[in-house]
């Protein structure tokens, strides 16, 4: 994978910033070559100055898959790369969120809403049996899909002192 990445970021106003990127990744394998174009914005209202919503989208490629197994009684997930056959993961996402910070910025806290769609999601085919003795090739075993997710994110930082961390918890739905 070679990737170039370009990111910039404009103050509109004093309360308003935007951070656009853009991200141009190349994939090749057994003669065959992925690029795409990546997007990605970030915006950021300040209520005050301890208090912002921002909203961000963002567009990504995978090349690598993870193709999980549930008919064997061991785990069988395996990696497999993208390539002639098997096509990049694509997902885009959207997020919006409320960010407060206490104490002069000992503490920051944010709640976080997101909606994520992906397509090319492999899996195995219904009756695949993985075995050393199967001479079919891995790529046609598999069949592809598409997904989406959302959910939301709350998550509390402490970022000064002795004892310093994070706690967050994530409730999300496929």
């Amino acid at each position: 994978v070679c990737a170039f990445y370009a990111n910039d970021e404009i103050k509109a106003s004093d309360n308003l910033s935007l951070n656009i990127g853009l991200r141009l990744p190349t994939f090749t394998r057994s003669g065959t070559s992925y690029s795409f174009i990546e997007p990605r914005l970030n915006i950021k209202y300040s209520l005050n100055p301890t208090t912002s919503i921002k909203a961000a989208y963002t567009e990504m490629n995978q090349f690598v898959h993870l193709v999980p197994s549930s008919t064997a009684s061991l785990p069988t997930d395996i990696w497999i790369s993208s390539g002639p056959t098997v096509k990049p993961q694509n997902s885009r996402q959207i997020a919006l969120g409320l960010f407060k910070n206490f104490e002069n910025n000992a503490y920051e806290t944010s709640v976080e809403a997101y909606y994520k769609t992906m397509q090319n999601l492999y899996e195995y085919r219904d009756g695949t049996i993985l075995n050393s003795l199967n001479t079919t090739r891995l790529s046609e075993q598999l069949t592809r899909g598409s997904g989406e997710s959302y959910g939301v994110e709350v998550l509390l930082e402490r970022k000064t002192g002795a004892l310093t961390g994070w706690l967050g918890y994530t409730l999300s739905w496929p």
